[in-house]
């Protein structure tokens, strides 16, 4: 009798643990090499993913949006934007090696890529979590969206430079104080001269 196989659980089990192997071995590592760390034949890993950019993206895209999901559930509805930041970052800081797992993988890849993202994956990525973060956060600002992805990819980076001085409690404040002026004012943000 033949094996029966959920083509879908399969491909996302694939997908999780190819991030692992990104994560560790970098976007430079090969198809060869993700079959024989997933003890999968080339050929299965092919079948699933058309090239190594198909599942570095598609790793990307399924990691993030797994990550987002656990998110959500945990800001629920009815929250203010402020408190919603406060659990966001805090989110972010318990799973903070997670992304900056994420940040190190984009980093390589656009390194890899002559400082160019020819598939659009960081582009993709960049408004995906730009998007999320609008519609989570109740922020119809767009440029806040942006300054909130910005600030806190800038705190994980600056954790990795220094974790001992980085406070994240008064990283937490700012970015809170900042949603509270917004929010209060009811303005859009005005692009400088």
């Amino acid at each position: 009798m033949p094996k029966i196989v959920n083509h879908e659980q399969y491909k996302d089990q694939i997908l999780d643990q190819s991030f692992h192997l990104f994560a560790r071995k970098g976007y430079e590592i090969t198809m060869r090499e993700l079959s024989r760390e997933l003890k999968i034949s080339t050929g299965t890993l092919y079948y699933y993913f058309k090239s190594k950019e198909d599942i570095f993206r598609q790793t990307m895209n399924f990691i993030s949006q797994k990550q987002i999901d656990l998110l959500i559930e945990r800001l629920g509805r009815d929250r203010s934007p402020e408190e919603k930041v406060k659990l966001a970052l805090n989110y972010i800081l318990n799973n903070e090696r997670f992304f900056q797992n994420i940040l190190f993988l984009i980093i390589d890849y656009y390194r890899q890529n002559d400082c160019k993202d020819p598939d659009q994956i960081i582009h993709e990525m960049a408004d995906f979590y730009k998007t999320t973060i609008a519609e989570q956060l109740g922020f119809s600002n767009s440029i806040l969206s942006s300054s909130f992805l910005s600030f806190t990819l800038g705190i994980l980076i600056h954790r990795i430079l220094d974790p001992v001085n980085t406070d994240w409690d008064e990283q937490i404040a700012l970015i809170r104080s900042m949603v509270s002026l917004f929010a209060a004012t009811g303005k859009e943000v005005v692009q400088g001269d």
